[in-house]
C-alpha cells in the first residue's frame, strides 16, 4: 500500500509557484480559489479546486514573488525581477482592485 496520493494539479513545464493564498474576495470573484504568484510562469494564476478550472489574470510584469489580500478584497502582488547582487531594479508592488 502506497503512502503517496495523486497530486491535485501538475504544471508541465513548471511555473515555479511562489506565493499563494486562498482568496476570500467576492469583490474580484476569486472567493475560495487558490491565487498563485509564479516565478518562471511570470503570471498570476487563479485555480478553482472544485472545477479544476484555471485562468491567468496578470502578465507582463515579470517574475511574481508573492500575493496577499487585504480586508476589502484587493490583491497585492510583489515582483522579483531584480538580481540578487543589484542595488536597484525594476521590482514593483502591484494592486488589483
Amino acid at each position: 500500500r502506497s503512502k503517496f496520493i495523486q497530486p491535485e494539479l501538475c504544471f508541465t513545464p513548471s511555473i515555479y509557484p511562489a506565493g499563494m493564498i486562498i482568496s476570500n474576495s467576492t469583490k474580484l470573484g476569486y472567493e475560495d480559489k487558490l491565487t498563485v504568484a509564479t516565478l518562471k510562469g511570470e503570471h498570476l494564476r487563479i485555480i478553482d479546486f472544485k472545477t479544476k478550472d484555471q485562468s491567468t489574470v496578470l502578465t507582463e510584469f515579470g517574475k511574481l514573488k508573492d500575493v496577499t489580500e487585504d480586508k476589502k478584497g484587493s490583491l497585492y502582488i510583489i515582483t522579483g525581477n531584480k538580481d540578487f547582487y543589484q542595488n536597484s531594479g525594476s521590482d514593483k508592488l502591484l494592486k488589483i482592485i
